[in-house]
């Protein structure tokens, strides 16, 4: 229960991110940062649980 709830504040905080990147424009190069380092997590973190299997 508790995953599902982190999962729901990060997707909503992930499209919240998007959202400011895209349209409101506030600190967008902080936002665009911000959002690089999470996709490279995404898949660094993805790779690995692949090589798991």
């Amino acid at each position: 229960m508790k995953r599902q709830i982190f999962a729901w504040i990060l997707l909503i905080g992930f499209l919240l991110l998007i959202c400011n990147i895209l349209f409101i424009g506030f600190y967008r190069e902080v936002s665009a940062f911000i959002y690089i380092i999470i996709a490279v997590s995404f898949f660094i973190f993805n790779m690995r649980s692949k090589r798991k299997q």
